[in-house]
């Protein structure tokens, strides 16, 4: 069943956000961050979360997994050189200048530490949207047609999460989680940040996107661009 715990409406951003009481841990201004300060700045992106909004993140053990992942798969000495700084705008771990691998290095990870089942299944809920059944239900149906990685992907290279995009794969196993698990008009909602298309929209109610400023950001996609 889906955590469901912040009523969550949409994936995490924190794109160089610190809530009030929260402090992301200080980097030297220069020269080699050690190992344990990069996962602690990793960790803290990933479970951060501006509290006036209704977003998922993972529960810190599957953060430090996948931070300490991240960090031995690229190395210290990579991400101090790139520059990547937690919480602060255009120094996320999406945002530096990463090469294509090594963005499939941060996916890998990610989708490897990561309950994108419960994401996307405590996402469908929202706020009474979906009742957790029918939101366990589809979840566990992407999470069979082998789909969800697509989340952790759309983090690692900054893009919006397209269910039109790589033949459609995303598009076809929620609609056909859905046609199996909900009944008419599940869908009826208006303020709900679920995947879309690259200009905002998807067919029907109004949504925003994971990775537009309205939704996914240094977490699960960022309004950057990849190198």
């Amino acid at each position: 069943m889906p955590s469901n715990t912040r009523d969550a409406t949409e994936l995490a951003d924190g794109s160089g956000f610190v809530p009030a009481g929260r402090t992301a841990p200080v980097f030297p201004a220069s020269g080699l961050v050690s190992s344990e300060l990069l996962v602690a700045g990793i960790v803290f992106d990933l479970t951060d979360a501006p509290v006036e909004r209704n977003v998922w993140v993972p529960d810190e053990p599957s953060a430090t997994c996948a931070a300490e992942g991240i960090v031995e798969g690229l190395g210290p000495e990579r991400l101090s050189e790139l520059g990547y700084r937690p919480g602060t705008e255009g120094n996320g771990l999406n945002q530096i200048a990463l090469t294509t691998a090594e963005r499939d290095v941060v996916a890998e990870r990610l989708a490897g530490c990561l309950d994108l089942r419960d994401a996307i299944g405590t996402l469908l809920m929202g706020n009474d949207q979906m009742s957790g059944t029918d939101a366990a239900c589809i979840a566990e149906s992407l999470q069979q047609r082998g789909v969800l990685a697509r989340l952790a992907e759309a983090f690692a290279f900054a893009e919006n999460l397209d269910p039109l995009a790589v033949d459609g794969a995303f598009g076809d196993a929620l609609l056909t989680g859905a046609s199996v698990c909900v009944g008419e008009g599940a869908f009826d909602w208006l303020d709900v940040d679920l995947p879309g298309s690259g200009d905002g929209t998807v067919p029907g109610p109004t949504t925003t996107v994971p990775g537009t400023p309205d939704g996914l950001a240094n977490r699960t996609g960022s309004a950057g661009t990849t190198p």
